[in-house]
């Protein structure tokens, strides 16, 4: 990727040269981005939209310029303001079985992708994957939202639309203005006289776009059960995952960090935990949240040390939320329209429950799998009943030594005639015994119990099936 950025965006004569036996390529991909949107918006080519407004968050240019921080931060808006959002997104680099597909509290990023896990754990909202974004809205609105804010998919015009939010890096803006592969815009610049609303990530207010920055929000060790700290003016290694990682080193470097050396593994790229390690040898190191995601569980499984995760949140003005929410509020006729045709053609809205448990697909052959709390509860569940059954077993041995103590006792109290000792001592072994069969009741439903936990077919998500 490094190459492309210093194609599209350096001006140098190296790139210059470079770029022009691109640019037949770019003509060419602009007639077809002219053409296919042209198709949809005359009506030749069919756009279905779910029975609730649709909110686009996208950009058009390639590479990352903050479309996930903002996509959280309006979803916790959103449900701030009363309403009821879910997220859909491609899932690039996901390996879902089938889709639609939701994405549990608790998930595997290798299954999922790293943005939608991201973006369940952080906004708690309903999370779809599915490559037909047609598809996967309608699935949304079964779960009861009200409102699907799409991850990207600025260019997907087969998905109607009621608001449409384009995203632009504020330190590289559009490049050299070429169309793909010359240039980095996937669409051309007139694009951005039709979306409703233009976000500036890194760029101070100006009329005709909205400022967004991305502030830090702490930093925290990647095992959570470290309680490491990195103090401002460190030496550190910055490890980035992600389409933009020259945004997240001055990030870094603004927050007071000296940066000695940068680990690019590219977007969306993971590396193994022994290069981590191999990293964090000489110099502390730092990723991103989303890179965080991929490698936590497998880090606090192997306590990883020296490794941090700076999280940062995007800070948006109240007047865009206004804009948007007020946008929202303006489609109502569109959407009621859009639900009366639909119905027309015989759509039947399908009700779909929402998946709230943890994922429970974690595989040994998944690299980087991620150890589930529900396997975690079941453990508990394991060592609460491998208790009681010592317990169990120490009584039992106790019920023993007693039937001993009973026997010798009985035997002198019948040479001795007496009658009481023998009374007591049968009460005795009658109280441990029923203490020893209570325990080993309670023995047996708790392994009931862990092997329900372990496996409970009813709790699969959609579109996924557990591997043995």
């Amino acid at each position: 990727m490094s190459f492309f950025n210093n194609l599209w965006y350096e001006k140098t004569l190296s790139s210059l040269v470079l770029q022009l036996p691109l640019l037949p390529f770019s003509c060419v991909f602009a007639v077809i981005a002219a053409a296919r949107r042209s198709l949809y918006a005359n009506g030749f080519c069919r756009k279905t939209g779910p029975v609730v407004p649709v909110v686009v968050i996208g950009g058009v240019t390639a590479g990352g310029t903050g479309k996930t921080p903002i996509c959280i931060a309006l979803v916790k808006e959103l449900k701030a303001r009363g309403f009821n959002p879910g997220v859909l997104s491609r899932g690039y680099k996901s390996h879902c079985n089938s889709y639609p597909c939701q994405v549990p509290l608790n998930c595997d990023p290798y299954v999922y992708g790293d943005e939608p896990s991201l973006i369940r754990r952080e906004t708690l909202a309903p999370v779809v994957i599915d490559p037909k974004r047609t598809r996967g809205a309608d699935y949304l609105a079964g779960l009861g939202v009200d409102v699907i804010v799409t991850d990207d998919g600025l260019q997907h015009y087969a998905l109607d639309r009621d608001v449409e939010v384009c995203v632009l890096d504020g330190s590289r803006m559009l490049g050299n203005g070429h169309l793909l592969p010359a240039g980095p815009l996937r669409e051309a610049k007139w694009r951005l006289k039709t979306v409703d609303s233009i976000v500036v990530s890194g760029a101070v207010a100006h009329l005709g776009y909205f400022p967004m920055m991305l502030k830090p929000a702490s930093l925290q060790p990647l095992n959570t059960k470290s309680h490491e700290v990195l103090q401002p003016q460190s030496e550190i290694c910055a490890f980035s995952g992600i389409g933009n990682p020259d945004r997240f080193y001055k990030t870094l470097e603004d927050c007071g960090y000296v940066v000695r050396a940068k680990y690019d593994a590219g977007d969306h790229g993971r590396v193994s935990l022994e290069k981590l390690k191999k990293l964090a040898l000489k110099y502390p190191v730092v990723m991103t949240a989303k890179d965080a995601i991929k490698y936590q569980q497998e880090a606090e499984k192997n306590n990883l040390s020296n490794i941090f995760v700076l999280n940062v949140a995007a800070s948006l003005s109240k007047q865009f939320y206004d804009d948007v929410v007020n946008k929202i509020k303006q489609s109502n006729y569109k959407v009621a329209q859009r639900r009366k045709k639909r119905e027309a053609e015989g759509y039947v809205l399908e009700k779909v429950e929402l998946i709230d448990q943890i994922d429970p697909q974690a595989t040994p052959e998944l690299s980087f799998e991620a150890a589930s709390a529900a396997n975690a509860a079941s453990d508990a569940s394991a060592e609460a009943a491998d208790a009681v059954l010592e317990q169990a077993d120490d009584l039992e041995n106790k019920a023993e030594a007693v039937d001993v103590v009973a026997e010798g006792a009985a035997n002198a109290a019948s040479a001795a005639s007496e009658e009481e000792p023998q009374k007591e001592v049968k009460t005795l072994k009658k109280q441990v015994k029923a203490k020893a069969k209570s325990s080993t009741a309670l023995e047996s439903d708790s392994a009931e119990q862990r092997s329900a936990e372990r496996y409970d077919p009813s709790a699969l998500p959609s579109g996924l099936k557990r591997k043995d």
